[in-house]
């Protein structure tokens, strides 16, 4: 969509054994500190990893977490943050939402309001 917005029918689930996955839910894992499963979806500017991991704390004790973490094309790994409301009059969002309706739909939909929805920022990383 190149606005860094998806739709959420682009999800695919995730091989929790994939090198490539452990290694994006151990980056995790540092920066959060707090892989059994998740969800990526694709974007021209890298990929989004939604995991479901489990930790262990000092005690024995585990954990379920769910981070985002967003892949550059070039491999850099940053943390999502936990997503934040949007303000459904605010003018920046009814674009994006008019832009979504005129992608996805073609024409063939009109576009009428946004009720609502959440942002998320990158944090952090590599």
């Amino acid at each position: 969509m190149g606005t860094g917005q998806m739709e959420i029918s682009t999800l695919e689930p995730v091989k929790p054994a994939d090198a490539h996955v452990i290694q994006i839910g151990q980056f995790a894992v540092e920066q959060l500190y707090h892989g059994l499963g998740g969800f990526t979806g694709s974007g021209d500017k890298g990929k989004n990893y939604y995991l479901i991991i489990e930790t262990r704390d000092s005690v024995g004790a585990t954990y379920r977490n769910n981070p985002r973490v967003h892949e550059t094309p070039d491999g850099g790994l940053k943390l999502i943050s936990s997503p934040e409301p949007v303000t459904p009059a605010d003018p920046h969002v009814i674009q994006i939402g008019q832009f979504v309706v005129e992608q996805a739909h073609h024409g063939k939909l009109l576009f009428v309001a946004v009720v609502g929805g959440f942002t998320w920022r990158l944090i952090g990383g590599n």
